[in-house]
């Protein structure tokens, strides 16, 4: 029901359920053996970005759309170039740098 409150949209989220469903049952136990125990938070990390395993795939797509640009008789700019000049302001963000805001209006803490 949030995704339309998004601009862009957010399309989707994926909820990581096993983890959800052991965490709330490590939890759950926890507090049957000591029903005085304080309320926890918990954050989940099970899935992390990282840019590293990329690279490789970015400079092999930047060769081939090179490639392809000069066989089309096109500007022989990389993907990468094409990326950097589109975003290269803050207007071009359309919105995406208040993103976090919007969330924690929503209710959603952040770090």
């Amino acid at each position: 029901p949030w995704a339309g409150s998004f601009r862009p949209a957010l399309t989707t989220i994926r909820q990581p359920l096993a983890e959800i469903v052991a965490e709330s049952w490590r939890i759950f136990s926890a507090r049957l053996a000591d029903p005085k125990a304080l309320p926890q938070s918990v954050v989940l990390h099970s899935e992390r970005y990282g840019s590293a395993a990329e690279k490789g795939g970015v400079v092999a797509y930047d060769r081939a759309l090179q490639a392809f640009s000069a066989a089309a008789e096109r500007s022989p700019y990389s993907w990468t170039d094409r990326v950097v000049s589109r975003m290269g302001q803050v207007a071009a963000l359309s919105g995406r740098d208040r993103l976090g805001d919007a969330l924690v209006r929503l209710g959603f803490p952040l770090r």
